[in-house]
């Protein structure tokens, strides 16, 4: 063998003997047993990876109160007009009366029951020759006890109905 081998190997074999001796000297490079207390596992588990925090919804604007005109038929003989109010609120002290143009003339349908949250009025009317029931404005006040609605006809519209006199 060459005496620069020799020498090389020495030296090679001189770094790791040194390398091996500081890693002796540091306690951070040995392992030391950890006691597990009884009834634990020293197998790592998977961390549940973190979720996004919801973001905040805006609160849902309660339905606001509609009032439609639900039919205008004949029954024995009467012309029954028929308005409904869809989504009325709770604690109603009073459903009113629905306020009407009919042809031209103001007229009132009284207030006749209370379905979940649809109220109904009705009015029962002679028929009019021309059997043509135009209906161009309504509306109703309903009072809870803590807010007035005051509520506009959304459909209006023209009806023809025959109906006979009984």
């Amino acid at each position: 063998m060459k005496p620069s081998t020799l020498v090389a190997r020495l030296v090679v074999s001189s770094m790791l003997v040194a390398v091996i001796v500081l890693l002796g000297m540091s306690a951070s490079a040995w392992a030391t047993p950890v006691q597990v207390p009884s009834g634990h596992s020293t197998v790592p588990t998977k961390t549940p990876k973190p979720t996004a925090t919801p973001k905040a919804t805006a609160t849902p604007k309660p339905i606001e109160p509609q009032l439609n005109i639900s039919s205008v038929t004949c029954s024995d003989g009467k012309i029954e007009i028929h308005f409904v109010v869809v989504h009325v609120p709770k604690d109603v002290k009073s459903y009113g009366k629905v306020k009407y143009v009919l042809n031209g003339t103001t007229r009132y349908a009284s207030f006749t029951k209370l379905s979940g949250d649809t109220a109904h009025y009705v009015e029962r009317i002679s028929p009019i020759s021309s059997n043509t029931y135009k209906i161009t404005s309504a509306t109703v006040t309903i009072t809870t006890k803590t807010k007035t609605y005051v509520i506009s006809l959304h459909n209006p519209g023209k009806y023809t109905v025959g109906c006979k006199r009984r």
